[in-house]
């Protein structure tokens, strides 16, 4: 009786260890997956910052000169044309 009761004893005691050890295993799993999220979580937050700050907002900028400079180009064209056409008149 004794042999039988420290058996299962035994058996109990291990399988108590083997779900310690898997509470351990999901636990550290889940940290890292957490660990994951925030890395994520903070790169998100630094490409804003960059955008607020303009680092990626410089190629917008850049753009939008080229939109002015055509703009520019096309009114000073206009400009000759009228120009000419006035002198074409006199």
């Amino acid at each position: 009786m004794l042999e039988i009761i420290e058996g299962w004893l035994e058996e109990e005691e291990e399988q108590e260890e083997k779900e310690k050890k898997r509470r351990r295993r999901r636990r550290r799993a889940g940290e890292e997956e957490g660990e994951q999220e925030q890395e994520q979580e903070q790169k998100q937050e630094e490409k804003e910052k960059r955008r607020r700050a303009g680092g990626e907002g410089k190629k917008k900028t850049k753009k939008k000169k080229k939109k002015k400079k055509k703009k520019k180009k096309k009114k000073k064209k206009k400009k000759k044309k009228k120009k000419k056409k006035k002198k074409k008149k006199k």
